[in-house]
């Protein structure tokens, strides 16, 4: 069996495949047959090719937990899926979801590259976000301190649903960091509708429904009994 594994030169899988496909077969049992000695797991790792290419040595893993959240690092910036397009389109090949597991876990599970969350925020702060990748810069503005920055999301983007994840996830002094257009922080806050005073509640409804009437709020979670100018809810 040793010989007939050394012996192998080339095992190509362009498209989908069976469990039952001598490939995945020879593969699993090189692998629970590897050691130290025979080097299976590597020799039948360089024999693989997908659309004649041989497969990369390093994987960024396309999900990781950051600041108890779970995000998609392709969600958060799509450069990393053209990086790892080629892997994942040879993992779509395998027999089940938990078969591409099991492989990147065989022969990548002391090969994947971390990607910083400072090198994610640097490389989409500047960037007109989505609801996701603000919710990933403001965990990170607001955990790891970083200089004062002004986040903005896309004009596609909802503010309304961006104000009900910040108000979800209770990011306390996210006005701090994230843009939001027409809004003084200086002079205005985000208040529950019951602290508003009579004439701040006569504020032109226009204004107020262009807040959605969110019940968010920056200084009101700062302090206990805040004072409310010219609201927009």
């Amino acid at each position: 069996m040793e010989h007939y594994i050394n012996s192998l030169s080339i095992i190509s899988i362009d498209h989908k495949i069976t469990d039952s496909d001598i490939r995945w077969q020879i593969i699993k049992f090189a692998v629970s047959r590897d050691t130290e000695e025979n080097e299976f797991r590597k020799t039948i790792f360089n024999c693989i090719r997908h659309n004649n290419e041989g497969l990369p040595e390093t994987i960024k893993d396309s999900v990781f937990i950051a600041y108890d959240h779970e995000y998609s690092l392709y969600a958060l910036n799509g450069d990393y899926q053209e990086e790892n397009e080629h892997i994942d389109s040879f993992l779509d090949c395998l027999p089940s979801d938990n078969d591409a597991e099991w492989f990147k876990e065989q022969f990548y599970g002391d090969k994947k590259e971390n990607v910083s969350c400072k090198e994610i925020y640097d490389e989409i702060k500047d960037k007109h976000l989505t609801i996701e990748q603000l919710r990933f810069c403001l965990d990170y503005s607001l955990n790891d301190g970083p200089d004062y920055y002004n986040l903005e999301i896309g004009k596609e983007e909802s503010l309304s649903e961006a104000l009900t994840m910040i108000k979800t996830n209770q990011y306390r002094g996210f006005d701090e960091y994230f843009k939001i257009s027409d809004f003084d922080s200086e002079t205005q806050v985000f208040a529950e509708q019951s602290l508003l005073n009579d004439e701040e509640k006569s504020f032109p409804t226009k204004c107020r429904n262009g807040w959605n009437r969110m019940f968010m709020l920056s200084i009101c979670l700062r302090i206990s009994e805040p004072t409310v100018n010219h609201t927009f809810l």
